[in-house]
């Protein structure tokens, strides 16, 4: 299965690989996918497939679409190299078509969401990064009245927020950017000591708080491979 966006390459003419490089200091994946359009009663047909195509790729390039190559996994990208051949007789076409990746991470289209408390008993979660790799979680915090301090015990890692925050509030630390934002205003960066990843598998994470507090907490996150 490639999909860019919209557009499903035929399965039995399409093929793809792809390499590990570096590109603007970064590690990312180059994709190559190479495929042959056709329908031979139908040209109309067959030049409306190819305007939808490019479209696609246009949407790729602007961060609108992404690329599948698995069931439930995609890559953020844009394209590197494009063409579009047709045949003498116009009722097929060559396509071949190079994308670099944002990194190296085929990521999950499910974006997982669990909710816990944020006093015991209900304030862990067991929770399974499906994926292969190390995987960057972003929380959510909002107490029903103040509290100062917390941390956030991620197997064997810890995240410590050494903070104030008021009835309401909802603090946002996200460890894929390596920022935490209180309302989605100040930034309060630096009262995070560490910025922690999911290893594979099941994993137990647990929020303690300084005083027995209601509220609620949430943590997101997608599988990652590579």
């Amino acid at each position: 299965m490639i999909r860019i966006g919209t557009f499903l390459f035929p399965e039995d003419s399409s093929w793809w690989r792809s390499a590990t490089m570096e590109a603007l200091s970064k590690e990312r994946r180059e994709i190559v996918i190479e495929a042959i359009l056709s329908d031979p009663d139908n040209p109309i047909a067959l030049r409306r497939q190819i305007e939808i195509f490019e479209q696609e790729v246009e949407r790729l390039d602007r961060g609108e679409a992404v690329l599948c190559l698995h069931p439930g996994r995609f890559f953020e990208g844009r394209r590197r190299e494009l063409s579009v051949v047709p045949s003498p007789r116009e009722d097929a076409a060559r396509i071949s078509l190079k994308v670099l990746t944002i990194d190296r991470f085929e990521r999950s289209d499910v974006l997982h969401r669990l909710n816990a408390d944020i006093s015991p008993p209900g304030n862990s979660l067991y929770i399974l990064n499906r994926g292969n790799h190390l995987t960057p979680p972003l929380f959510q915090v909002q107490p029903e009245e103040a509290m100062t301090g917390f941390r956030i015990d991620i197997g064997a890692e810890v995240l410590n927020y050494s903070g104030s925050l008021n009835s309401g509030d909802i603090l946002t630390i996200d460890c894929e950017r390596g920022i935490a934002l209180l309302n989605s205003e100040e930034n309060v960066t630096n009262l995070v000591d560490e910025f922690p990843r999911l290893s594979s598998g099941w994993i137990t994470v647990t929020l303690h708080s300084e005083a027995t507090v209601d509220g609620a907490w949430e943590i997101q996150y997608r599988d990652l491979w590579v």
